[in-house]
């Protein structure tokens, strides 16, 4: 049973693999001796804590493909020159992270690692058309919840009743991908289904210009792509209540409470026993009053002077 279970699961995370094509990027580079300026080839490229990697080419340069949303830190070796760490370099899907040129130290002997952080480029050069991405440590400070509304305050986007028009095109128009599968309903085309904020790692949003996979939008793509499990099992949750859901009051913030509840928990890691596969899961129950419990204003009861437009004593 056990075996058939394993079985099972690693042919669903085959096909996610296959659902999830145009849901990562890419990372590049150049690597030259410090010195003499000249490539080095074989110069190994890794992402610590991942099984992803590349190798130099005549060159020097390297790629890493399908590269997960998020963000990695690359460590390069090669005998005879200083270990180089380069922290907080991110993968945006569809796109590509350049580190341009990095130069490598020659060293007789195993020393320091020399320890990068990188910048985020204040535009992206490799970026065709306009990309909007708005990443997990954005989504938590906004106000919003749900992909659709992360969308609705970009530019060109209108929200009409939770329905989104963009470039001032169609509802219909619109292409809904989460983790590469469409979202979006064969019948009504219209946007089906919703994720918990806790579980977003991002949302891109192309108003045009995006590449042939989308070629079934006309107006714009909103591309959701989800959390993965890292290298250690890790617990988030979230709770939001609203306050003052049982009892009117008079105090202006506890006004109008419709008892909304919000309960958010995800869970993610290594499998035991299997910690080359990593699973991440999420879930969220909100719970709702069907009329809200409202408390009453103050009345003010004095005749107003439409002279001066101010109550009159």
């Amino acid at each position: 049973m056990y075996q058939y279970l394993v079985k099972t699961f690693l042919i669903m995370t085959l096909f996610s693999a296959v659902l999830t094509a145009g849901q990562t990027g890419k990372i590049t580079g150049k690597v030259l001796d410090q010195e003499t300026g000249n490539p080095l080839p074989g110069v190994n490229v890794l992402l610590e804590n991942t099984p992803m990697g590349a190798a130099t080419d005549p060159d020097g340069k390297f790629v890493i493909l399908d590269i997960p949303p998020g963000l990695y830190t690359v460590k390069l070796s090669f005998i005879g020159y200083a270990t180089i760490t380069i922290e907080n370099v991110r993968s945006t899907t569809d796109l590509t992270t350049n580190l341009y040129t990095i130069n490598m130290a020659p060293e007789a002997i195993e020393g320091e690692t020399i320890t990068v952080t990188a910048e985020k480029p204040l535009l992206e050069v490799n970026a065709t058309n306009e990309v909007h991405v708005v990443r997990a440590e954005d989504i938590k400070n906004l106000p919003v919840r749900g992909y659709a509304n992360v969308v609705a305050l970009q530019t060109s986007v209108v929200d009409d009743g939770g329905t989104l028009h963009i470039r001032g095109g169609r509802s219909e128009e619109v292409g809904y991908y989460v983790d590469g599968v469409s979202a979006v309903d064969p019948y009504s085309l219209t946007r089906r289904g919703s994720i918990p904020n806790i579980s977003i790692e991002e949302v891109s949003f192309q108003a045009g210009g995006f590449g042939a996979e989308y070629g079934a939008a006309g107006a714009g793509i909103v591309n959701t792509t989800t959390k993965t499990g890292g290298n250690r099992l890790a617990v988030t949750g979230e709770f939001l209540t609203d306050i003052g859901a049982t009892e009117p009051s008079e105090d202006k913030d506890k006004l109008y409470s419709y008892g909304y509840n919000l309960y958010s928990a995800g869970l993610g890691g290594p499998i035991p026993g299997l910690d080359f596969i990593k699973f991440y899961g999420a879930i969220e129950y909100i719970g709702q009053d069907d009329s809200p419990t409202a408390g009453s204003f103050p009345v003010y009861n004095k005749d107003l002077n439409i002279a001066n437009g101010r109550p009159e004593n």
